[in-house]
């Protein structure tokens, strides 16, 4: 029973041959899908492009925004404590 079956040289043409033709088969459905995976990974490179790209130019079209400088002693006072006077707060000295 551990024998294989007697295959007849016809039989076993249309096996070698049915055999090649599945091989060539994954082969192409391996490269349509790799072909794939690579215009999904530039689709998804563009729009990330597109979206980075936007949104700098639409910060570059913002006019700049000033920036106060503040000092220790222009903030606002902790809960129960005096506000140091300025020399005091700008030196550490009293």
């Amino acid at each position: 029973m551990s024998e294989r079956p007697h295959l007849t040289q016809r039989k076993s043409a249309e096996r070698s041959a049915r055999e090649e033709r599945l091989a060539k088969a994954l082969r192409e459905n391996l490269m349509r899908r790799k072909e794939q995976k690579r215009a999904q990974d530039r689709r998804a490179v563009q729009n990330r492009e597109e979206r980075t790209g936007s949104a700098s130019r639409l910060l570059e079209r913002l006019p700049p925004v000033p920036v106060k400088a503040s000092s220790t002693a222009e903030r606002a006072p902790a809960e129960g404590r005096r506000p140091l006077p300025r020399r005091q707060a700008a030196y550490g000295t009293g």
